[in-house]
């Protein structure tokens, strides 16, 4: 199925970016970044902003210059995540590899749904509604990017009932996983998750909309601080693991 460019999410994910970057900045790079990566003030005002897009698309690009400084920032925009979260095709097979590269218990979780799976992967006995409650309580990066390629196989397959499901789920999920710890350089990622779960198209030709919004879960996320929990950090600054760009062009695994 071919996914609709739009250049907002590019504009989101631009503002994701910079925020990143300036959140791993130290006064040196921040110098560099003014001097260095020939922009112009408004330009790279405009980036932090999200009224003008980062591109990704092309080689030798500010995405490259700053990948240069900060490692793995430009895995940001070119990993499967961010290719997905703008409508892009991934390569053949790209979505499955990009399933089975997931680390434990994101992986084994989505095989035994099905999500990437063989056959003989799949364990009819996990449920859907299980194994996202479990996924869900961790707080972490790669939750957010196991969230988006199960959105993206449902929407490869049609599979509607799923994808309200799993949207229904996390955004139950939210206030937790905002009380502990997203940080707020990257809540742009979770403006771009919003955008792409309400304007998902099926095969079918229905489009499911949502006005919902991360935004929604986060007088909730501050209540469950007042009543006193502790907090569960998660490593979210692991940039060049969490970003590095896994997916292997050549591979030979097709979606089913």
């Amino acid at each position: 199925m071919a996914y609709r460019k739009r250049a907002s999410t590019e504009w989101i994910l631009t503002r994701w970016v910079m925020a990143c970057v300036d959140f791993r900045a130290t006064p040196d790079d921040a110098e560099w970044i003014k001097t260095g990566l020939n922009c112009g003030k408004d330009t790279l005002r405009h980036y932090r902003l999200g009224e003008r897009r980062i591109r990704s698309d092309v080689p030798n690009s500010v995405l490259d210059r700053l990948d240069g400084r900060f490692p793995g920032t430009a895995a940001m925009l070119r990993g499967p995540m961010a290719q997905i979260l703008m409508r892009r095709e991934l390569a053949p097979g790209g979505l499955r590899v990009a399933i089975r590269q997931l680390s434990d218990p994101y992986r084994t979780c989505l095989l035994a749904l099905g999500y990437g799976a063989d056959r003989s992967e799949i364990d009819p006995a996990v449920r859907l509604e299980t194994a996202l409650d479990y996924l869900l309580r961790y707080s972490a990066f790669e939750t957010l990017e196991a969230i988006v390629f199960m959105l993206a196989w449902c929407d490869e397959i049609g599979d509607e009932i799923a994808w309200t499901t799993i949207c229904g789920r996390y955004r139950k999920a939210l206030p937790n996983m905002l009380f502990e710890g997203i940080p707020e350089h990257h809540h742009p990622l979770l403006d771009a998750i919003d955008d792409y779960a309400r304007t998902i198209e099926f095969r079918y030709a229905r489009r499911v909309r949502s006005k919902q919004s991360w935004r929604t879960a986060v007088p909730k996320a501050r209540k469950i601080r007042k009543q006193g929990a502790i907090e569960a950090q998660h490593d979210w600054e692991a940039l060049p693991r969490d970003f590095t760009l896994r997916i292997n062009p050549q591979a030979k695994d097709v979606d089913r």
